[in-house]
């Protein structure tokens, strides 16, 4: 985590999104995650060889019939930037 939550260094404007059902981070609060989905696991594998960068999204309400395509999410994500 940055040092300055204000500062993303490297942020070009997009981000990967990682949808999450029912959690919501909140600042330096450390919240293990199992991130076991192959899709998943990619994403992961491709934010740390990229940028570094990612955003936690809570999906809204009635996201379970489109989980597999394009679910909805609330207009609010958390950017995370690992600093190493």
């Amino acid at each position: 985590m940055a040092d300055d939550p204000t500062s993303l260094s490297g942020f070009r404007g997009t981000v990967r999104l990682f949808p999450l059902p029912n959690l919501v981070l909140f600042p330096h609060v450390i919240q293990p995650l199992h991130v076991f989905e192959p899709r998943y696991c990619q994403l992961m594998a491709d934010a740390v060889g990229d940028d570094r960068m990612m955003s936690l999204a809570l999906l809204r309400p009635g996201w379970e019939e489109q989980y597999q395509q394009r679910p909805p999410i609330h207009e609010v994500v958390c950017i995370w930037q690992d600093s190493q």
